[in-house]
C-alpha cells in the first residue's frame, strides 16, 4: 500500500499535529506501506524508515493547491491521509483553497482519508467569533463530502461532523512521548536532585499551562500532607516567581521528550490542567498527547471535568475528572490519591489499561488498517 500523509508541519518542528503524522507514518512503514509525507516549505524535515518527506507548499492557496496535486499525482498513492486543522493550513483558520483541493481530488484515481485534529472554534458571543465558526463549518462540511473516509479523535468533533457524514471513525490520538525505562542508579539521581525521600508524594505535571488558579488547592493539600513535592516538567507559562514562592514546587524547566518521561517517572500522581471556561467548556480529551503519555505511566491521573470529556474517560475507574474552577473539588481528588493507595492503585492500573488498549502507536495504526 502506498500512502501520502499532507500535514502543515513534520518533525523536527515542535508541533502536535507533525509529531502525530510521524509517529503514525513509522508505524504504517512497520506494516509494509510506502509512505511519503508533503508538508509546507518551510519546514527542514528529517528522513527516516525510508519515509520520503517533501516540503513543498509554501502557501495554501490556488498555487499551492495545484503543486500539490501535481506531486500526488506524480506518487500514485492508493490513500491520501490528510491531516486537517483550519488554522494549520491557514493563518487565520480560512483555509479556502481545501475546497478547491478536494473539488480536484475527486478527479484523481485515490482514497482520501481525512483525520480532524480540529473542526472550528466555539461560536463564542462576538460577531466575529460566529463567523469565523460559522466558515469554518461549511469548509469542514465540503471536505467531509469529498472524504473517503472520515477520522477524528474524540466525540466532541464527532458530533460536528455528524451532519456532513454518516460514517465517522474515532480513533484516539497517542503519545508523542514514548515511554521509556529509567535505571534504578538515573532514578535516584534524580529524586536526590529535587530533594525527594522515601516517603516523598510527587504529583507531576506537563504541558505549558498557568498553574497559578490551582495553587490554593495545593496550599490545601500541602497542610494535609506537608511531605509532598509538585514536580512542573517542560515550558510553563506559570510566572517563575510564582513558582519559586511555593516551598513544594520544583520547577524542571524545558527538556527533552525522553528527559520529560524520565521526570515523570517520579511521580505518584498526575495532574493535568487543561483549559476550562466558566461555561464548563473543554476539559480533558483523548486529542491531547500528554494525556496519552500520562495514562502510559500507570499512575492516577487528575485531569478537568468539561464538555470534551470523551466516553473513554471514566471519572473514578481510570481518571478522576474534578471541576478544578472549584477549589474544594480540585483538592478532594488530589487527596483521595495520597489517602487511598488501593484506590490509587485501581486508577493507576485501569490507566495504564487504557492506554495499552487504545493509545499505543500499534493499537491506534491497526485501527486505521481495519477502514482502510
Amino acid at each position: 500500500m502506498k500512502i501520502i500523509f499532507l500535514t502543515h508541519n513534520y518533525v523536527p518542528t515542535i508541533c502536535g499535529i507533525g509529531d502525530y503524522t510521524y509517529h503514525l507514518a513509522n508505524e504504517m512503514v512497520k506494516r509494509g506501506a510506502e509512505v511519503s509525507i508533503i508538508c509546507f516549505s518551510d519546514q527542514n524535515p528529517v528522513e527516516e524508515n525510508n519515509i520520503k518527506v517533501y516540503p513543498k507548499i509554501k502557501k495554501w492557496n490556488y498555487t499551492g493547491v495545484q503543486e500539490t496535486l501535481k506531486l500526488i499525482k506524480s506518487i500514485q498513492p492508493d490513500w491520501l491521509m490528510v491531516q486537517y486543522v483550519p488554522h494549520g493550513f491557514q493563518r487565520k483558520g480560512l483555509p479556502f483553497a481545501s475546497v478547491l483541493f478536494y473539488r480536484a481530488l475527486s478527479k484523481i484515481n485515490v482514497s482520501v482519508l481525512t483525520f480532524f485534529h480540529e473542526v472550528k472554534i466555539r461560536p463564542e458571543h462576538a460577531l466575529k467569533t460566529k463567523i469565523l465558526s460559522y466558515i469554518q463549518t461549511q469548509i469542514a462540511d465540503r471536505i467531509s463530502k469529498r472524504s473517503l473516509r472520515i477520522v477524528t479523535s474524540i466525540d466532541y468533533y464527532k458530533n460536528y461532523l455528524a451532519k456532513s457524514a454518516k460514517t465517522i471513525s474515532v480513533i484516539p490520538i497517542g503519545t508523542n512521548i514514548l515511554p521509556i525505562e529509567l535505571t534504578n542508579d538515573a532514578k535516584n539521581n534524580l529524586k536526590e536532585k529535587y530533594q525527594i525521600n522515601g516517603d516523598t508524594k510527587v504529583i507531576c505535571t506537563f504541558g505549558n499551562r498557568d498553574v497559578s488558579n490551582y495553587l490554593k488547592a495545593f496550599d490545601e493539600l500541602s497542610i494535609e500532607h506537608p511531605n509532598f513535592i509538585w514536580l512542573i516538567c517542560g515550558k510553563n507559562s506559570t510566572p517563575l516567581e510564582t513558582l519559586k514562592s511555593k516551598s513544594y514546587i520544583r520547577y524542571a524547566g524545558k527538556m527533552s521528550s525522553e528527559d520529560v518521561y524520565k521526570h515523570l517517572l517520579l511521580g505518584d500522581v498526575f495532574f493535568m490542567p487543561d483549559d476550562i471556561n466558566s461555561d464548563g467548556q473543554g476539559g480533558t480529551s483523548n486529542k491531547s498527547t500528554a494525556l496519552a503519555c500520562a495514562l502510559s505511566l500507570g499512575i492516577p491521573v487528575v485531569g478537568t471535568k468539561g464538555d470534551m470529556n470523551n466516553d473513554l474517560l471514566k471519572d473514578g475507574d481510570n481518571i478522576l475528572l474534578p471541576d478544578i474552577r472549584n477549589k474544594e473539588d480540585l483538592f478532594g481528588a488530589l487527596k483521595s490519591c495520597f489517602d487511598s493507595p488501593e484506590f490509587a492503585s485501581k486508577l493507576g492500573k485501569n490507566a495504564r489499561h487504557l492506554y495499552e488498549n487504545n493509545l499505543r502507536w500499534e493499537v491506534i495504526s491497526d485501527q486505521y488498517l481495519a477502514i482502510m
